[in-house]
């Protein structure tokens, strides 16, 4: 099946990776990422061997998106800067449900360790002001920039 409605770790502009499910749009016969936080986001076209449209501005390292028409295909590319052209990346990754919902004190304890849903806990985190967390024995430590009543005048 071309298109799936199941949640995947999708690249995203803002957050870098989020949760979406893949949506065709039957009046374009385009693809649209539905984000969980209710976002709704087209997924641009890439034929193979094509250069990034002037239009789609990106920085060297960056993941994205794209309909590969040839295929039939969602697939995700990383942009190299120096060769300014976009390299397939990692394939889609579907969610496991535990680490999306889980609260995580230690992300060494989620099933699923790969970037995507360590973002996803470390910016659920920073949006409750949890702004600590550990990686297995490593204090992950998140800039809160602001102050928060967690600290004692002592």
């Amino acid at each position: 099946e071309t298109y799936r409605r199941e949640w995947q770790w999708m690249p995203h502009e803002t957050h870098v990776w989020v949760p979406a499910t893949i949506v065709p749009d039957p009046n374009t016969q385009k693809c649209m990422m539905h984000t969980m936080d209710g976002e709704q986001i087209a997924i641009a076209e890439l034929k193979k061997n094509m250069k990034p449209p002037k239009s789609l501005s990106a920085i060297d390292g960056q993941v994205r998106a794209f309909y590969v028409p040839e295929d039939k295909r969602i697939a995700t590319f990383r942009y190299c800067g120096s060769q300014n052209k976009w390299d397939e990346a990692a394939p889609l990754r579907h969610i496991i449900y535990e680490t999306l919902q889980g609260h995580y004190n230690n992300l060494g304890d989620m099933e699923d360790m790969s970037e995507a849903p360590c973002n996803h806990q470390l910016r659920r985190r920073y949006m409750a002001d949890e702004i600590y967390t550990w990686m297995g024995s490593i204090l992950v430590a998140i800039n809160p920039y602001k102050l928060l009543p967690i600290y004692s005048s002592e």
